[in-house]
């Protein structure tokens, strides 16, 4: 079996797994993050920015609670699309190596926010009439939805996105980190890390293509620091999410002043408060426009309600302020802690769009984060989606 020497949180025992077992239970993980963060996405997308008081009045003193009150489909907003994008830019660079060896990861990622662009109208950055990402092909993914701003303006007036050293703007929107769980899937094996780099790396890289703030890049690689922990670590079945806060380490440089520590860690407090109410508790981290508050509420609702995924997405999502990506990161925290049947079990995925679509995705991004990528000519149906 292809993984090992897994971190477990400090001072939690994991159970013990035989190889075939964990590598499921690792799979039903990365499907739970993917899955997980579009129900939230699209649990909060028909709120988003609308007051708590509209919230009430349209779906109940309760607010939102179903798919099927979020629409027929229930939409999936530019923060599911941007992630699957990412996903299918890291399939086809494992794919491609070899033949495309001066190609690297943050390449094929701004080849598909590229691409992504053009989904929403733009293709004048798109290199070719023949678009190299999968998921461009799927019709379902040419809807705009409420895309941010900050991305669309990056993608389109970037010739090769930001970096740390040469920032393309000062922008710490959450267009972030609401795409970063990916990076966390794609650690796959702790042996065989796309060059050797770590997922906040990876995720810190992505960030600094559109924003230029350094807590977007630490949200961001806070993020997929934890999927990864989340997704292939091994744990008892009683651990709390709590407990593997401590095995998180980002660059120091994405948080200069520990401001996004002191985020995490009031969410961490509040969310062990038995003296404060959820709206009230998200009230004090903020609206989720920014990355530093989008993660904060979305780790907050993921900690208090962290044996019950519906409930912990239907805090995430109804305040007034950014609930789709509150609700989408949300999701992707607590569906890589429960797996994929939690989030079956709380909420009716006939009902979320493009969910074939999020599902073939999780499942290729698995196969190829973890050494499973079939060779060229193996698979004609692989090879037509990521080696074009």
């Amino acid at each position: 079996m292809f993984m090992q020497n897994f971190s477990q949180p400090d001072g939690v025992r994991a159970e013990r797994y035989t190889d075939l077992q964990f590598e499921t239970l690792c799979w039903s993980r990365c499907l739970g993050c993917m899955l997980g963060g579009a129900v939230g996405d699209a649990l909060g997308y028909p709120i988003e920015f609308k007051t708590e008081e509209m919230i009430r009045q349209e779906y109940g003193q309760n607010g939102i609670q179903s798919l099927e009150q979020a629409g027929t489909p229930a939409k999936i907003s530019d923060d599911t699309q941007m992630s699957l994008f990412a996903a299918n830019a890291y399939i086809y660079w494992v794919s491609s190596r070899g033949r495309f060896s001066e190609i690297t990861l943050t390449d094929a990622v701004w080849l598909a926010y590229r691409e992504w662009l053009g989904t929403q109208g733009d293709t004048s950055r798109m290199d070719t009439k023949s678009p190299k990402m999968w998921i461009y092909t799927q019709p379902g993914m040419h809807a705009v939805r409420a895309p941010g701003i900050t991305c669309m303006d990056a993608i389109s007036s970037s010739a090769k996105g930001g970096t740390a050293e040469h920032p393309v703007n000062n922008s710490k929107g959450c267009g972030t980190v609401m795409r970063a769980a990916v990076y966390g899937i794609m650690a796959g094996s702790a042996n065989d890390r796309p060059g050797g780099r770590t997922p906040a790396a990876m995720a810190w890289e992505d960030a600094a293509l559109t924003h230029g703030h350094p807590l977007a890049w630490g949200s961001s690689a806070w993020l997929a620091e934890f999927v990864r922990i989340a997704v292939y670590g091994k744990r008892r079945e009683d651990a709390r999410i709590e407990d593997s806060l401590k095995l998180i380490s980002i660059p120091r440089e994405t948080d200069p002043n520990g401001e996004l520590r002191s985020f995490i860690e009031r969410a961490v407090a509040l969310a062990n408060s038995e003296d404060i109410s959820d709206i009230d508790a998200i009230h004090m981290l903020g609206k989720g426009a920014v990355g530093e508050e989008a993660l904060a509420i979305a780790l907050f609702c993921a900690i208090r309600h962290q044996r019950d995924f519906g409930a912990a997405i239907r805090a995430a999502v109804n305040h007034g302020g950014d609930s789709d990506s509150t609700g989408a990161i949300c999701g992707n925290i607590l569906g890589a802690w429960m797996g994929s049947e939690a989030v079956a079990n709380a909420f009716n995925l006939e009902a979320l769009e493009l969910r074939d679509v999020i599902e073939t995705m999780a499942q290729n991004l698995f196969r190829a984060a973890n050494g499973l990528t079939p060779e060229p000519r193996e698979d004609p149906q692989w090879d037509k989606k990521y080696r074009v």
